[in-house]
């Protein structure tokens, strides 16, 4: 039951007085906006034949949204797993896992905007992901409030999220150790392209098999793919916006090689 309640003032400070002898619990319930309330109950007791004076010390955190963009590589693997699997992908980072002993392996992506929304569908701020793959909100949120994250544009080479995010801070400032900031992790998937060669005969069309082409691009890519009998040959997990190189290797039996080379954008 609520006996009384007190509001701090300019000077942060709240007070209680004229309490009669018994049990006392104060705990905050709403803290001034931009900031989270403290999880922390102060209980006390009151003697009606004694005058004391209680202090307590209530810190509030300041409440900020962190989104963290990634491509997720590995999840709860060992450390030498991790090791080598950093050093199989360009950019990507260790980081501790969700499993004590266990660390995870993710590639931060740069460049991610989200847009933040409140309850009332009212744009609160953008967050721009930066090199480490990390963005914050640099504006006060009430922790009462639900804030909707949505991702406007994804890193070039990504998919972006389709789904809004959800979050209200209070929930979290219930947890021990909380510090006022909020982390939204965000994967992210590749975009890959796939493309697909057909090789007919001159004249008649009839489809070719047995014809051998070479795709390469950048940083030494290089793919080979043989058509079908129905004449059709595919290279797949392209990356987007990138150029790449395809020729044909060798023709069928009866036929000339096109010594042609012929750029494709993905």
């Amino acid at each position: 039951v609520v006996q009384s309640s007190a509001t701090s003032n300019a000077s942060g400070q709240a007070s209680f007085a004229g309490l009669s002898g018994g049990e006392y619990r104060v705990r905050e319930s709403s803290a001034p906006l931009g900031y989270a309330p403290t999880s922390k109950t102060f209980e006390f007791m009151v003697d009606d034949y004694e005058t004391r004076e209680f202090t307590w010390q209530a810190i509030n955190y300041s409440t900020r949204l962190l989104v963290d963009k990634f491509e997720p590589v590995a999840t709860n693997v060992s450390s030498d797993v991790a090791d080598k699997l950093v050093g199989q992908h360009p950019g990507a980072v260790k980081t501790a896992g969700g499993v004590a002993g266990l660390f995870d392996v993710r590639v931060p992506l740069a460049d991610a905007v989200f847009d933040l929304f409140d309850d009332a569908d009212q744009l609160v701020t953008q967050i721009t992901t930066d090199g480490s793959g990390q963005g914050f909100t640099q504006v006060k949120l009430d922790a009462t409030r639900t804030y909707k994250l949505v991702e406007t544009s994804a890193p070039k080479g990504y998919i972006k999220k389709s789904n809004p995010l959800f979050v209200r801070i209070g929930d979290h400032a219930l947890r021990s150790g909380f510090n006022g900031t909020v982390r939204i992790d965000v994967p992210n998937t590749p975009r890959k392209g796939k493309v697909t060669i057909s090789k007919m005969a001159a004249g008649n069309g009839k489809p070719l098999a047995g014809a051998k082409f070479e795709l390469s691009g950048p940083g030494g890519f290089k793919k080979s793919a043989t058509t079908d009998k129905a004449g059709l040959a595919s290279f797949d997990g392209l990356d987007f916006d990138t150029d790449y190189q395809l020729k044909e290797v060798s023709a069928p039996k009866g036929f000339k090689t096109d010594d042609s080379v012929r750029t494709i954008r993905v």
